[in-house]
């Protein structure tokens, strides 16, 4: 018996890519309903597992495109609408856009641009508006000197928004020295004096009075002198730079004349308190300034150098006062000035001629004294 021949057998393997792995199901006909991400399972039957990649609970890749930013698990159509320049709520409009949007800003209209808003006149806004502020503080929105940064001055109105006017605000400046006039001559006691905004009653602006218990003395003493009382923590030494005042205005010596007032210019280094005390050492005190002409008149006499003359406001900040007790009704202030930087107490005369206020532990290059009663012009 021949043996059985063996044929060798053929298997044929069908290679290529596996087939994508189908979405799993229970095995029965699928019943739609609420579908669970990330389970693997088509449980709403369109062939999809649902794609929530922020967890948020709405899918941005399903027909309409419920979720319009899929990595943001606050923004969806449930979402609140803030101001943070997105849109919280998927329809279509940001911020300001959109009506329903929560936690806006107050803004208040700024009209006279002071950075101080009415609070009459108010703006809700996410970004700021154009003319609007975030303070909303200015008592007078139609003037820019007029809000709660703004100085205290002698004009009759609230500057500062304090609801305080000018005397009942302990903070105004500006306020003229008045001086008391007890025998109702019309010239008063340097000794007794007040700074306000408005005349006090018994006060007068002009002092000189050398017995101000004699009514018959109707006009200033013969000569006016700083007797010490005005700024009186503001003295020091006698340089013993002037000579003494012999009544001899004589300009060959150095002096010059004005009307019956005579001027010694020193032009040296020096402190406003030295100056004041070599010029009353000398028998005369610290240049007064009380009208342009003799404004014009001891510039000249100092030759155009930076000098000391006889104001200060060390008793009262704000109400300037000259040395003399004289009347304070003229001035000639540098622009911005007086601006009482670092305690600025003491009056200087500029190379200009305009006025400066500087510290009396600063140093000017020279002061001028002034002397009464001349005698002749040298």
């Amino acid at each position: 018996m021949q043996p059985a021949l063996l044929l060798p057998v053929l298997f044929l393997c069908a290679c290529g890519e596996p087939e994508s792995e189908p979405i799993k199901d229970s095995g029965q006909a699928c019943e739609p309903a609420e579908e669970i991400p990330y389970d693997g399972l088509d449980q709403d039957c369109d062939g999809a597992d649902l794609s929530d990649v922020d967890g948020d609970g709405y899918d941005a890749s399903q027909a309409g495109g419920l979720d319009c930013d899929d990595s943001n698990a606050e923004v969806n159509p449930q979402g609140d609408e803030i101001c943070d320049y997105l849109d919280n709520d998927c329809d279509g409009l940001t911020d300001d856009e959109d009506d329903s949007v929560t936690g806006r800003i107050m803004w208040y209209a700024d009209s006279d641009e002071d950075g101080y808003g009415d609070a009459e006149s108010s703006m809700p806004s996410c970004e700021q508006p154009s003319g609007y502020v975030f303070e909303n503080t200015d008592c007078d929105d139609g003037d820019a000197q007029v809000n709660p940064d703004a100085d205290e001055v002698c004009d009759e109105i609230d500057n500062d928004c304090d609801e305080l006017v000018d005397d009942d605000d302990d903070s105004v400046t500006g306020r003229t020295m008045w001086y008391a006039d007890g025998d109702g001559d019309g010239y008063g006691d340097v000794t007794a004096s007040q700074p306000a905004c408005e005349q006090p009653s018994g006060y007068v602006g002009s002092a000189g009075d050398c017995d101000d218990n004699d009514p018959t003395l109707t006009t200033t003493c013969e000569h006016l002198a700083d007797t010490g009382s005005v700024c009186a923590s503001l003295m020091g030494d006698d340089d013993g730079l002037v000579p003494t005042w012999t009544g001899d205005c004589d300009t060959d010596a150095g002096y010059t004349s004005f009307g019956d007032r005579c001027y010694y210019a020193v032009q040296v280094t020096t402190f406003w308190p030295t100056a004041r005390a070599s010029c009353i050492a000398a028998g005369g005190y610290l240049a007064a300034l009380t009208s342009q002409e003799e404004d014009d008149a001891v510039w000249e006499a100092a030759s155009g150098f930076t000098h000391w003359i006889g104001g200060c406001d060390a008793d009262v900040e704000g109400s300037w006062a000259w040395v003399t007790g004289e009347i304070w009704d003229h001035e000639s202030w540098s622009n911005n000035e007086p601006s009482d930087s670092y305690g600025e107490d003491c009056l200087v005369q500029g190379t200009s001629g305009s006025w400066n206020d500087y510290s009396d532990s600063e140093t000017r290059g020279g002061y001028v004294c002034e002397f009464e009663g001349v005698t002749s012009g040298g």
